[in-house]
């Protein structure tokens, strides 16, 4: 392979890796339940399968149900949005075009979004997204993109069925539409939800709408269905406490922030109506941040290491500098070539194994209506990264010399080095709010 020596930086994308790449349309063969950790007090933690619609098959578009709920839907891929977070989509495909045009033309400013898997299912648990701000932007893109989008995502739905499957697969020029019903959560009382802000609310800004006093029986229920979770609410927040002080010891990258230890407390957990099941939700979030910011440091460190290699031939190991190969032909041998797309695949692997963790314990927590169990779901993925890390402070107790690199610092996971910059030392938001893209 020939390429000039000013563009050896970008030798990656030749072999398929970019670091461009988005995420969520990584292919895995299907996402499933997370793998089985050690310990007793893990095994007793849920893991359920993931539930997913029958696969579409092309059937004519079909009435709904008197009295239906019936949402456009949008497939984002193998991500799982959870609620209260916030999201921007860059849009340019023509159906979508329409759906965005449809949804501000009837005011409900709100379309369904669930997760595909490799074999091209959508999960049954879904999450709605409210429009809060569109911004026109074809003259600026020349029509590569029509808006940019900002939404919240508001709450969740159990998809019940696809009233128009030919549009995911024959007729592309029209959006899907979907049956849906709600999922409410069991630790607010019914007399409660039902007074939850609507759409349209949202929209004038209205906010949370003062709900009359639900019924004691029903408030009652509530209490108790979160209270009978309450030794797991301690135990998650304990659990996380001991994560947050362990990253801090050993500086490997990414990690929370210090300032995160004490922020959840079980009494929050434990509040009856939104309050509680909010400040569950925006935990997960911040646990999701950082299951996707591991998956991008792992995609950071393997393109490092295929530049490190190139860079290493093309210099011939630093006795060459780029100031005087610039603008000479340059060749790859086939067998730095192979070594590349070996090391490509491995970090593409990886990266999938990675991608797993972003999104299977929380489509979980999506489709369990009970709060004490999404809470028992995320102590599995805490109690997870809590063995890792006691693991490794026993080998640095075994071995205190050799657990050191050269800078004092621990090695992260993958092999590189701690220190630098926090990347996770946000507050316990929800997950970066980068551009998306379709």
């Amino acid at each position: 392979m020939r390429f000039c020596a000013g563009a050896v930086l970008l030798i990656t994308s030749a072999y398929g890796f970019s670091p461009a790449i988005p995420h969520r349309w990584i292919k895995v063969p299907a996402l499933q339940a997370a793998s089985e950790i050690s310990g007793s007090e893990a095994d007793r933690l849920p893991n359920p399968p993931i539930n997913w619609l029958p696969p579409l098959r092309l059937e004519p578009e079909s009435e709904p149900s008197p009295g239906s709920t019936v949402y456009p839907l949008f497939p984002l891929g193998s991500v799982t949005y959870l609620p209260n977070s916030e999201h921007v989509l860059s849009i340019f495909e023509p159906r979508y075009r329409k759906m965005y045009n449809d949804i501000l033309f009837s005011g409900g400013r709100s379309f369904a979004v669930c997760t595909v898997d490799g074999g091209g299912r959508f999960s049954e648990a879904a999450s709605i997204f409210y429009l809060e701000e569109l911004k026109e932007v074809s003259e600026q893109t020349k029509d590569q993109v029509k808006y940019v989008c900002q939404h919240r995502c508001t709450k969740r739905v159990k998809l019940k069925r696809v009233l128009n499957p030919a549009a995911w697969t024959k007729d592309t020029a029209n959006y899907l539409k979907v049956e849906v019903e709600d999922i409410l959560d069991d630790g607010t009382p019914p007399a409660a939800a039902a007074q939850a802000p609507t759409d349209e609310d949202l929209f004038a800004g209205a906010g949370a709408v003062t709900a009359p006093a639900a019924t004691e029986a029903a408030t009652e229920a509530a209490a108790l269905a979160v209270g009978a979770y309450a030794e797991d609410m301690q135990t998650l927040c304990s659990d996380m406490d001991s994560v947050v002080e362990l990253m801090t010891s050993f500086k490997e990258e990414p990690r929370f922030s210090p300032q995160v230890k004490g922020v959840f407390t079980p009494q929050d957990f434990a509040a009856v109506g939104a309050d509680g099941d909010n400040k569950l939700w925006q935990l997960a979030s911040l646990w999701q941040s950082f299951a996707q910011e591991r998956m991008n440091h792992v995609e950071r460190q393997g393109t490092a290491d295929i530049q490190a290699v190139i860079m290493a031939h093309v210099t011939k190991n630093g006795t060459k500098s780029m100031k005087e190969l610039a603008g000479r032909e340059l060749t790859i041998p086939p067998a730095l070539q192979k070594e590349v797309e070996a090391m490509t695949k491995r970090v593409r692997e990886a990266m999938g194994e990675k991608l797993e963790a972003t999104t299977v314990p929380y489509q979980q927590m999506l489709q369990e209506p009970s709060r004490g169990e999404r809470v028992r779901v995320l102590r599995r993925v805490v109690l997870e990264e809590k063995l890792r890390l006691a693991a490794k402070q026993s080998l640095r107790n075994l071995f205190p010399t050799e657990s050191k690199n050269s800078g004092g610092e621990d090695e992260g996971e993958d092999g590189s080095s701690g220190g630098g910059s926090d990347p996770s030392s946000s507050s316990a938001a929800a997950p970066d709010g980068s551009p998306e893209q379709e």
